[in-house]
């Protein structure tokens, strides 16, 4: 019998990982293992699968280092259990042995920022109207699959943007995902400043398009960013 890609990508899930760090891009994934790694043991069991690395930029020695991540199915080639994946494909598969920190953010602040990353690295972004409509429709669809259908279960952390400000937050996720506590010095309170000013006059009609959002954004606990919505 020949397997389904979804079944060897579920199976290649399954063999190694306990955690996968579900992260709509530019939500603040950088600044969680980094506040977790001084808190825990969560950053030597970390792989960014996309580039076989740890939080830090090192290289972890893996047999998948140079294979395309849309052939890796997720899986860590090292053995690590924490793994982090932005589902572009919306592939990544739920199941109850696998737990899962999801992180978002307010997606006019996301895609904005996501758009000026990849356009400062020099990459063919395209106007800005056309980029977000594209990044709009895969974050709806990621918070659909993974905070409307899945968030209220028990394997399921969803981790708004904005929460990353405490230690008892960092914490509680580092508790959640199974890394061990560790005693470290840290500052009285994580170095995170979640705000940003968001240029509506580059998105024509955006509380509009704000209002469309609300039930996602009041599922996932985000803040609307205009005060007619926010009522």
């Amino acid at each position: 019998m020949i397997k389904t890609l979804s079944s060897l990508f579920q199976s290649d899930v399954l063999a190694s990982t306990s955690v996968i760090v579900v992260s709509f891009p530019r939500s603040g994934h950088h600044a969680l293992i980094g506040f977790l790694s001084r808190v825990s043991d969560f950053s030597s069991n970390y792989c960014e699968f996309y580039s076989c690395e740890r939080h830090n930029g090192e290289t972890i020695e893996c047999p998948k280092k140079h294979v395309p991540w849309r052939l890796k199915k997720n899986g860590c080639g090292a053995g690590n259990g924490f793994i982090k994946n932005h589902d572009f494909n919306l592939e990544v598969p739920y199941t109850r042995r696998v737990r899962y920190v999801v992180q978002y953010r307010h997606p006019f602040h996301s895609i904005q920022s996501w758009y000026e990353m990849e356009r400062d690295k020099g990459k063919a972004v395209g106007d800005w109207p056309t980029f977000f409509a594209a990044k709009l429709q895969f974050w709806e669809a990621f918070m659909q699959k993974w905070v409307i259908d899945h968030g209220a279960k028990a394997n399921v952390y969803c981790l708004p943007y904005e929460t990353l400000t405490t230690w008892d937050k960092i914490e509680s996720v580092a508790k959640f995902a199974g890394a061990a506590l560790e005693e470290r010095k840290k500052p009285s309170e994580p170095n995170y400043k979640p705000s940003r000013v968001f240029n509506a006059d580059a998105l024509p009609d955006a509380e509009k398009v704000e209002a469309r959002l609300l039930p996602l954004l009041k599922a996932g606990g985000v803040m609307p960013l205009f005060g007619q919505n926010r009522l």
